[in-house]
């Protein structure tokens, strides 16, 4: 026992290690095939799509290119040189550069839908589903398409034709009725046995009332037959046989021969508008001499069709193969083995028209060729399945060196210049009857005209006259520009002034020649709108009061430091300031020349700390209560603040009520002011002392409109008093009183030359009608303003034709 276990142990044991060893060999052995494997096995090339086309010139000699990368198996793009180079894909290849012009060339050729069939049901078997189907099933219907040269329909890349539209739907989904499984009747009675000794064969027949349909079962068998015995036997020698009948194909349709002339004929189709409401076939029975058919198709609708016949065979045979009598097969209706049929007939078409004149006799922009076509007319319509009709226009590129012809005219569309802004025509009648129409603002419309001209071509002389006439629009390619665009027209609209700035110091009204003791306090506001449409101009802008003691130089404070508490963070404190002396103009002058005492250097101030009492910000001073002051009256304005959260525990209490509102004098200075008051600028008028500018200024060689000068009066006005004489205003305020202006340039009118002629009738005229006329117009390119010449009266003109002479008429 104990050798048994020491044997199970030492059996275990090396199971164990043997396993340990196999699998290091295979870890081994993988490690190996990794390092044995090529570095470029991980890496291959991966290409993008072929691009569009390009190239200088039409045609096969375009270059197409594509994205090449070296990439890991993961999936990871890296550098070219880790994948082999000998295997890298092409990335440019020669290609058919399309352009516009092909699209006459090259069209998509699409063939009839195929039959609906079935989708595949679970498999690659078409199944009809019988069991679910309802009313209808899934088919789907395919179809050729490809990309062809109309010319010869070759096929070519398809390429050239996605170039211009899409490729045709290949595909498309239809329905197919459920399946109808085939119906036939019940079998007839045995028939009698074939033979009167011995053994024959009897059968059964049944016919088919329903055949199948949409993938239904298909029919049974129609016919079972069965051996019947005879009581008698028959004489020795005679072979029993086992018949049946065969049934062959039918001819082909042909012509009866002159014997048979009970059968075939000529038959009219006749289905005309007189055909009494419905188709009408006349027969006509042909004798010996048979009448050819002529040999040229007319537009009639009657159609000649030839009635001929076919034939089949029916026999019946043996079992050994042999013939034998057809009363042997059958007992009952005969098959058919003659039937009437219509002859087919193929298209016939006329011969090929002479080419036509090549479409273009002149070199495009784009150099596309011309195209010639000839046409062939349909002599014979096909039936009973004769040839179908080939196609009955040719169409084939010229004149493709283009080179060689001279230049197209061009044409273009031109515009006049856009009429007034307009808002009338935007209202309604009601509106329009009831507003001032001239008085109207807004949003509006404005309008213009656009014709069609010749381009003048560089390399020919012309006559500016001649190219630039108006001519059909139909001959200008492109968008037509817009003759109608949307405006508006301002409105009225007052001087808009701001408030009234403080008072100034008194200052001398020229301190380069200062006059005795007397000066001019100055106020100011500024034009913040200046009015539109309407004949008010704004009222002065400056204000001045006569003061004692003027100066012309002032101290000013041209930096300010924040407040610095005096102990701490917060409290009490000082702020520095830094101040100039200048002069009125604000140039910085020396101290000495100002004889006020400067401002402080320093001045009080306070940090609120943190427990303070917090209190809002000034509000705007309150209007004043007088404009001005006199002995008894003076005027005065206040502003408040509010408290906005009350002291913390040891912190600076908040003011009493009345120190948060605060009072003040204002317009302390006397009720006599005196401004300025100018009149309306006159109308731009002709300077003399510019003649000489005028006669020479230019702008691009072209005379510039001529500088001319505008005036106004300026008077000194005494504030609720009047004019007064001007040394009551200060002089260096005083408005100007003359500019310079444009005069408004001088527009003559501008008008194209006529176009051609219309053309007039060529045919001839109807009774009692009106003499044919023909017409010439010419448009307004610029109509005159301020004085230029004016536009001709008569910008249309008609004539009548040449005599023509009278229509036939017919009874």
């Amino acid at each position: 026992m104990i050798l048994k276990d020491d044997f199970g142990v030492v059996a275990k044991t090396w199971r164990a290690e043997n396993y340990l060893l196999v699998f290091l060999s295979l870890l081994v052995l993988q490690a190996k095939a990794d390092m044995e494997i090529p570095k470029e096995s991980h890496y291959t090339w991966k290409t993008g799509q072929w691009g569009r086309c390009m190239g200088d010139d039409c045609g096969p000699g375009g270059v197409q290119t594509r994205t090449v990368w070296c990439v890991l198996t993961e999936g990871w793009t890296t550098h070219h040189s880790n994948c082999h180079h000998a295997d890298k894909p092409e990335s440019q290849r020669r290609c058919f550069k399309v352009c516009e012009w092909h699209q006459e060339l090259f069209e998509w050729e699409v063939s009839e839908w195929g039959a609906c069939v079935l989708v595949p049901y679970l498999s690659n078997e078409v199944k009809p589903r019988t069991v679910e189907c309802v009313t209808a099933q899934h088919g789907i219907q395919r179809r050729a398409v490809q990309c062809v040269r109309k010319s010869n329909r070759t096929a070519v890349t398809e390429r050239i034709c996605e170039f211009f539209s899409q490729r045709p739907a290949v595909e498309q989904a239809c329905l197919i009725p459920c399946p109808h499984n085939c119906v036939v009747s019940a079998f007839s009675d045995w028939s009698d046995c074939s033979r009167t000794c011995g053994v024959g064969l009897q059968h059964q027949t049944r016919a088919v009332l329903a055949t199948p349909m949409y993938g239904g079962a298909n029919c049974p068998n129609l016919t079972r037959t069965r051996t019947c015995d005879n009581p008698l036997p028959c004489p020795e020698g005679d072979d029993e046989h086992r018949y049946s009948l065969k049934v062959g194909p039918w001819s082909e349709c042909r012509l009866s021969h002159p014997k048979d002339v009970w059968l075939g004929g000529r038959t009219t189709l006749d289905f005309g508008p007189t055909a009494a409401g419905r188709n009408s076939v006349k027969r006509h029975i042909q004798g010996a001499h048979h009448h050819r058919h002529h040999p040229h198709y007319h537009s009639s609708k009657t159609w000649d069709i030839e009635v001929g016949y076919q034939t089949r065979q029916v026999r019946c045979t043996r079992c050994d193969g042999k013939n034998a009598m057809l009363s042997l097969c059958i007992h009952d209706n005969t098959p058919v083995t003659f039937q009437s049929c219509v002859m087919p007939r193929d298209c016939e078409t006329s011969d090929w028209s002479s080419w036509s004149p090549c479409s273009k006799t002149c070199r495009a922009v784009d150099l596309s060729p011309g195209y010639w076509t000839r046409t062939r007319s349909l002599k014979q319509m096909p039936f009973g399945g004769g040839k179908e009709c080939p196609a009955l226009e040719e169409k084939e590129a010229c004149n493709i060196v283009g080179d060689l012809l001279p230049k197209c005219p061009r044409f273009v569309w031109k515009s006049t210049d856009w009429g007034d802004c307009q808002v009338a025509p935007l209202l309604n009648q009601q509106d329009q009857r009831h507003d001032n129409l001239s008085a109207l603002c807004g949003g509006g419309i404005q309008t213009r005209e656009t014709y069609c001209v010749q381009v003048p071509d560089d390399s020919t002389p012309h006559h500016t006259k001649d190219v630039s006439r108006p001519v059909g629009g139909r001959l200008c390619v492109g968008e037509v520009p817009s003759s109608v665009q949307p405006c508006f027209v301002p409105c009225p609209e007052e001087c808009l002034l701001s408030p009234w700035s403080a008072w100034g110091p008194c200052l001398h009204d020229n301190c380069m020649e200062p006059q005795g003791r007397k000066g001019f306090r100055q106020r100011r506001r500024q034009v913040e709108r200046e009015p539109a449409g309407m004949s008010e101009t704004c009222p002065h802008v400056t204000e001045s009061i006569p003061c004692e003691d003027p100066m012309c130089f002032l101290w000013r404070v041209t930096s300010e430091e924040p407040c610095a508490p005096r102990d701490g963070a917060c409290g009490p404190g000082a702020r520095n300031q830094s101040t100039l002396c200048t002069s009125t103009q604000g140039e910085v002058v020396p101290n000495e020349r100002c004889l006020e005492n400067p401002p402080p250097s320093q001045l009080p101030c306070e940090l609120p700390c943190p427990g303070d009492c917090v209190i809002g910000s000034w509000s705007e001073w309150s209007p004043c209560s007088h404009s001005c002051s006199t002995k008894h009256s003076e005027g005065r304005q206040s502003r408040t603040r509010t408290v906005l959260a009350p002291p913390g525990e040891g912190g600076k209490p908040c003011p009493a009520a009345t120190a948060l509102e605060d009072w003040r004098h204002c317009n302390d200075h006397p009720c006599l002011m005196f401004y300025w008051e100018a009149s309306h600028w006159s109308s731009c008028a002709e300077d003399s002392s510019m003649a000489t500018f005028n006669a020479t200024s230019s702008l691009n060689g072209n005379p510039t409109c001529a500088v001319g000068v505008q005036t106004r009066k300026v008077s000194c006005i005494k504030m609720n008093v009047g004019q007064v004489i001007p040394k009551r205003c200060p002089d260096s305020s005083r408005p100007d009183t003359i500019r310079p202006c444009l005069l408004p340039c001088t527009k003559d009118c501008m008008v194209t030359p006529f176009s051609e002629w219309m053309s007039c009738p060529s045919t001839c005229m109807t009774v009692n009608a009106t003499a044919a006329t023909q017409s010439r117009y010419r448009i307004i390119i610029q109509r005159s303003a301020n004085g230029g010449q004016e536009c001709p009266d008569t910008l249309y003109e008609e004539r009548e034709c040449d005599s023509l002479p009278v229509c036939p008429t017919y009874r």
